[in-house]
C-alpha cells in the first residue's frame, strides 16, 4: 500500500505530489514536474505506489499500464485515457473526472467515493467491488461491464447507461437517478 507522505511547505498538510515532497499547489516547477512524469508514464507500463495527490492531468495517456495501489485522490483528470488499463486497489475519491476513457480497464477493490465525473466512458469494462458511493455523475457510460459487487450508494446520477451490463449485487440504495438506462441488463440482481 502506497505511503502517504506530506508536503514540505510548513504548515501544509497536503499530501506530497509523485516524487518531489511537495504538494501540487506548492511546485514551483510543475511544468517541469509534468514533463519528467510524462517521460516516466511513456518509459514503464507497471506503476505500484504511484502517488499523485491533487494533481492536475490533462491529456495524459495511461492507456494499456498497470497499477497496483497507487493514489490519484483528488486529482483533476480531463482528456485523460486509462483504455486497457489493469487497476488493484487504486484511490480515485474526490476528484474531477471529466471527458475521460476508461474502456475495457480491469478493475478490483478501487475508489472513486466522493468524485465528480463527467463525460467519461467507463464501458466494456471489469469493474469487480469498485465504490462509486457519493459521486456526482452525469452523461457517463458504463455500458457493457461487468459491475458485479459495486457500490452507488448515495450517488447522484444523470444521464448515465448500464446498458447490457452485469449488476449482480451492485448497490444503488439511496442514490438519486435521473434519465439512467438499464437497458439489457440483470438489474433485478442489483439492490435499490
Amino acid at each position: 500500500m502506497f505511503e502517504t507522505k506530506l508536503c514540505g511547505v510548513d504548515g501544509c498538510g497536503n499530501p506530497a505530489f509523485y516524487n518531489t515532497g511537495k504538494c501540487f499547489n506548492h511546485l514551483d516547477n510543475q511544468e517541469e514536474v509534468m514533463e519528467s512524469l510524462k517521460s516516466m508514464l511513456e518509459s514503464r507500463q507497471t506503476f505500484i505506489d504511484l502517488s499523485l495527490p491533487g494533481g492536475v492531468l490533462e491529456s495524459f495517456d495511461f492507456s494499456r499500464k498497470h497499477f497496483y495501489s497507487c493514489n490519484f485522490s483528488g486529482t483533476r483528470l480531463k482528456n485523460c485515457s486509462f483504455d486497457g488499463s489493469l487497476f488493484r486497489i487504486c484511490f480515485f475519491d474526490f476528484s474531477t473526472i471529466d471527458s475521460c476513457t476508461f474502456k475495457k480497464t480491469d478493475m478490483q477493490s478501487c475508489v472513486f467515493a466522493g468524485s465528480h465525473i463527467s463525460h467519461t466512458n467507463f464501458g466494456e469494462s471489469e469493474m469487480l467491488h469498485v465504490n462509486f458511493n457519493g459521486i456526482q455523475c452525469k452523461d457517463t457510460h458504463f455500458d457493457d461491464s461487468d459491475l458485479y459487487f459495486s457500490r452507488f450508494i448515495k450517488s447522484r446520477l444523470e444521464e448515465v447507461g448500464f446498458t447490457d451490463c452485469n449488476l449482480k449485487a451492485v448497490k444503488y440504495s439511496n442514490s438519486n437517478m435521473n434519465n439512467v438506462s438499464f437497458k439489457y441488463s440483470n438489474y433485478e440482481d442489483a439492490q435499490f
